[in-house]
């Protein structure tokens, strides 16, 4: 039984992977970084891992719509994360 659920991990990982659109990763990337005037905090690490804390979209918010997130919170405790 745990054979057949790893199987099913895998091929349901193989499934996201598929879909997932690298060149695309890259545009959004160079957007952000040009519209925010800066780059992401980390550009060694995985894209979404970027967007996890939730800063840089707090940023973005700010950039459209001066003063809409009144405080940013950097914290990098698990529980202020959302999981992607």
């Amino acid at each position: 039984m745990a054979a057949e659920v790893e199987s099913l991990e895998k091929t349901l990982q193989r499934e996201k992977e598929a879909k997932y659109d690298k060149t695309l990763e890259a545009e959004l990337r160079t957007w952000l970084e040009s519209f925010l005037e800066k780059p992401l905090p980390n550009t060694d690490a995985p894209f979404q891992e970027n967007l996890k804390t939730g800063t840089v979209l707090c940023e973005l918010l700010n950039k459209i719509c001066a003063g809409i997130v009144k405080k940013i919170n950097d914290s990098k405790l698990p529980f202020k994360q959302i999981v992607i």
